[in-house]
Formats: C-alpha cells, structure tokens, sequence
C-alpha cells in the first residue's frame, strides 16, 4: 500500500456564509421514500439537478420544475478515504464517490456501500 500524505492545515469557516437549499433536498428525501430520484429541471437551459437549487447554475433564472431521473449513473469520481479527520487509521477503508445519474446533469455525492475497498479496488 502506498504512503499516506498528510497536510496540515485550517480553514475558518466563520468567514462564509452558507445558504442550505432544503426544498431540492426535501424533494430528493421524499422521492427516495418512493425507491426514485427527483430533482429540478431549468426551464430555460433544460439542466437536470439533483439535489435542486433554488435557482439555475447556468442561467440564474428561478427554477421550480420536478423531473424524475434515472436510479444508476455513471459515477465520475471518487476516492478511497484511509484515514479519519485526526489522520488515525480507519478500521475499514471508505469510499467516496461522485454519480452523474442517468437523466440528470448534475452529480450527486455518496458513500459506496455493501462493497469492500478490496472488492471495489479489483473492479
């Protein structure tokens, strides 16, 4: 296994000002419930997100549409989290990833779960 790089460093967060857009996590929540992925479509540029935005990265215009996106995707990155936040080694390694699901322009952030680093690694 190769070494670890550990850098050290602060970011203070109580500079920024953080807006949390709870309706498109709301409606992201309540279709899973359903077993099906919902997000927001702009109805001026056609860009599908999940979860929604209150308003459309591209265009800046409000957006208010639901649309159901596919429930697999591609997933466009990830990476294999060996360590915990203090640099203490984790028990099982974790891996992250980003998806663009099908249907959808926008990725989605998760843990893969139900499937070893090993397993994920041989893949």
């Amino acid at each position: 296994m190769e070494e670890t790089r550990t850098v050290s460093a602060q970011w203070e967060l109580s500079t920024y000002k953080f807006r949390i857009e709870g309706g498109g996590l709301q409606l992201m929540l309540e279709g899973m419930k359903e077993g099906k992925f919902r997000g927001v479509r702009c109805h001026k540029c056609g860009f599908v997100y999940v979860p929604a935005p209150f308003y459309c990265r591209k265009c800046y215009v409000k957006i208010h549409e639901p649309v159901e996106v596919g429930d697999h995707g591609t997933i466009m990155s990830y990476t294999v989290v060996m360590s915990d936040i203090r640099g203490n080694p984790m028990e099982e390694p974790q891996v992250s990833l980003m998806v663009k699901l099908d249907g959808c322009d926008s990725w989605i952030m998760g843990t893969l779960m139900g499937v070893g680093y090993r397993a994920a690694r041989e893949n």
